[in-house]
């Protein structure tokens, strides 16, 4: 199965993924992995680094993802809402 987003998203995504990434990345390296307290000592090491790293970048990738459908469904949800004519109190002018 292979997941095809519109193009649209590719400005969105390569914009948000090196900040996304470089949370996710340090929270997987120091806080839920504690590599700090292991060393690097052996290239197995080296391996679970990487292996650390490669999640984070897809764990990056679907946060994105879902950001960006939460945001296109937001706009549509408040599009539909102005062209219904829903009032808001902010709408309302003061005479």
């Amino acid at each position: 199965m292979e997941l095809h987003l519109p193009k649209r998203i590719n400005p969105f995504f390569w914009s948000m993924f090196p900040f996304v990434f470089g949370l996710v990345g340090y929270y997987q390296i120091f806080i839920s992995w504690e590599i700090p307290q292991f060393g690097f000592r052996e290239l197995e090491d080296v391996w679970r680094l990487a292996f650390i790293l490669f999640t984070s970048a897809c764990e990056a990738a679907w946060i994105i993802v879902i950001l960006w459908i939460g945001i296109q469904l937001l706009k549509k949800w408040f599009k539909s809402a102005k062209q219904k004519g829903v009032k808001r109190d902010d709408d309302e002018r003061i005479t």
